[in-house]
């Protein structure tokens, strides 16, 4: 497992400046500021979780679907101008995402690929459920619930058992840091644009030169 201690946190700077001139734009609105930030933030949070979902899907053999809901987003509010981006250690898709194929040679078993551009793996055993477009991927291994003293006892105490399997986790494929270099400048790119048409949107709605629309007591876009 990547060790986590060692990883810098995503992060970007904002221009202050033409942070002051936006407040300008919404100074007669005293919270119209925050509300545009908090927007801002998310809607560069969830720029950033895309994009670090396709860093992953451009070399891993695995669906964009697959990986994205294990990168979550701690939005921001008006009263708590941060927000951030996570993915948890250990969340680790089942190895039927990774287009796992059970096949008949060498007495049956799982194929699966990890990189793209690479090959498959053999995995000699194991079955996939169902076998087109399976849904997990699984080995039985022999356990005893309890050790007998005599073969026979043994034996009597033997259960067969299913072993799921799983694939890299979801941290493993992203941790890098050229990966978080590049989620970095595409959030320090969004968010400068996202602030200045968030500003725009709250001024526009709070001057009524566009309807105003309400959901949870802030301005939001759409339908009312």
């Amino acid at each position: 497992m990547p060790d986590l201690s060692k990883a810098p946190p995503l992060q970007f700077t904002v221009n202050t400046g033409e942070m002051q001139q936006l407040a300008n734009q919404l100074d007669v609105w005293p919270k119209a500021m925050k509300q545009a930030i908090s927007r801002a933030i998310n809607e560069t949070l969830k720029q950033g979780r895309r994009e670090s979902a396709r860093i992953i899907v451009a070399k891993y053999y695995i669906k964009q679907k697959d990986v994205i809901d294990a990168i979550k987003m701690h939005r921001a509010k008006p009263t708590e101008l941060t927000g951030k981006l996570t993915i948890h250690p250990e969340r680790r898709p089942g190895l039927a995402k990774f287009g796992a194929k059970q096949v008949d040679k060498k007495g049956g078993g799982v194929t699966y690929k990890t990189l793209r551009g690479q090959g498959r793996t053999f995995i000699p055993g194991a079955f996939a459920y169902p076998k087109t477009k399976p849904y997990w991927v699984a080995i039985q291994s022999i356990s005893h619930i309890n050790k007998g003293r005599t073969k026979d006892e043994k034996t009597a105490k033997r259960r067969t058992r299913l072993q799921f399997l799983q694939g890299i986790s979801v941290w493993g494929m992203f941790a890098s840091l050229s990966n978080q270099q590049r989620v970095n400048q595409v959030m320090q790119e969004k968010f400068g644009k996202n602030v200045r048409e968030s500003v725009n949107f709250e001024y526009l709605v709070r001057s009524g030169q566009i309807p105003r629309r309400i959901r949870d007591g802030q301005i939001v876009r759409g339908k009312p």
